[in-house]
């Protein structure tokens, strides 16, 4: 890839905010599908539907809601001028390998505390940094940080909303996914931006 400009690299102000949305918008939506469609299963299997028909059914419904975070993400990314294929595979195969600690939690027994919280995101985080760095690192400079960054804001968001639940109900978990999906969000754009911002060149 020819190298660009600094200036052809800078993304506006705005951009925080799209990839804030977006990434809440999606993270939310898979989180919340998948743990559905989990809680279902469950509820098939306790009836005596174990069928390989109900597992085919369950296990596509899922990989199909782990797709929702890439899809939102790529969708502010083909805005601008960076030339970043394959993100939704990529993010979707980081989001399936960092899910199940996540599901763990909001399926098991009440909440835990800050520090296992930030745990759990941190595990939900860094697989995805991985799998989008692997995109990133010919394109942008320190993309390495980009790792650091998503399990970091991971990690923050579950650790902030977690300590501020009163009680695990459906609608506390419910407005923690979309406080945290926000957080991190929030968090990965603004590094995104830096990042892109210091990187003077690409591939």
């Amino acid at each position: 890839m020819a190298a660009m400009s600094r200036s052809a690299q800078t993304l506006p102000a705005r951009f925080v905010l799209l990839w804030a949305v977006a990434t809440a918008i999606g993270l939310s939506v898979s989180l919340a599908g998948i743990t559905y469609v989990i809680v279902v299963f469950i509820a098939l299997v306790w009836e005596g539907e174990t069928g390989v028909f109900a597992y085919a059914i369950s296990a596509a419904l899922a990989l199909a809601l782990a797709t929702p975070l890439g899809i939102s993400q790529w969708l502010v990314l083909r805005r601008t001028r960076l030339e970043i294929r394959f993100w939704i595979p990529a993010t979707t195969i980081g989001f399936v390998a960092g899910l199940p600690p996540v599901l763990a939690f909001l399926l098991g027994p009440p909440t835990p505390g800050v520090s296992g919280a930030a745990g759990l995101g941190a595990l939900l985080g860094a697989p995805i940094g991985i799998a989008q760095w692997l995109i990133l690192r010919r394109r942008i400079n320190n993309s390495a940080l980009w790792i650091l960054g998503t399990t970091g804001a991971g990690a923050a968001a579950f650790a902030l909303v977690v300590s501020a639940l009163d009680s695990p109900t459906v609608s506390y978990l419910s407005a923690a996914l979309l406080l945290a999906s926000a957080l991190f969000g929030s968090a990965t754009g603004l590094l995104f931006r830096r990042l892109v911002t210091d990187s003077p060149g690409g591939e």
